[in-house]
């Protein structure tokens, strides 16, 4: 009996799974990856390490949301290319063949499904990391905001991490750590 393969669910329920759902075991598994990396030796230091922690886990969250929305395009985009052969925004429930079409594209687990979904997308030269490309490229005014939310979180955690590194240097002056 060949293998019951099945179409993953579909990205904006995945979406909400993924980035909107309080995974507290990822932010468990991140503060203590940090402490474990920064290993604090005083209460401010361990403060530090908690809201690295903590921005680790809204980096990795934006990134997916980020993420999730430009597969979300990418699949708006080959139902569209399916339909009309070109990137005219096509409603999912006027065209369901090709809304399933380009589900499985990007989201099946069944091999022979995906190949036969990039074999129409290539109908149009594309593959799927190159129309993954030109949707990022053609809204990136749509996913300017995440970027930048991206970056600044990032710029934060660069300061947090030189702040305990201060601490860190200042500490064993102050009479924080044990120095033998």
């Amino acid at each position: 009996m060949a293998p019951n393969h099945t179409t993953k669910t579909d990205p904006a329920i995945q979406l909400a799974r993924a980035v909107l759902d309080d995974d507290n075991s990822t932010m468990e598994e991140v503060k203590s990856a940090m402490l474990e990396f920064l290993r604090p030796e005083n209460g401010l230091e361990r403060l530090r390490a908690n809201e690295l922690a903590k921005i680790e886990v809204e980096i990795t969250q934006h990134r997916r949301l980020r993420d999730a929305f430009v597969l979300a395009e990418a699949q708006a985009a080959a139902a569209s290319l399916f339909v009309h052969g070109d990137f005219t925004r096509v409603s999912r429930g006027d065209y369901p063949e090709a809304w399933r079409k380009a589900t499985e594209l990007f989201f099946s687990d069944c091999p022979k499904t995906i190949a036969n979904a990039e074999e129409h997308l290539a109908t149009f030269n594309l593959s799927r990391l190159s129309l993954i490309a030109q949707v990022y490229r053609d809204r990136a005014e749509s996913f300017a905001s995440q970027d930048k939310v991206i970056g600044t979180l990032e710029k934060r955690r660069r300061e947090l991490l030189d702040d305990f590194e201060v601490l860190r240097v200042a500490a064993p002056r102050a009479g924080f750590h044990h120095v033998p």
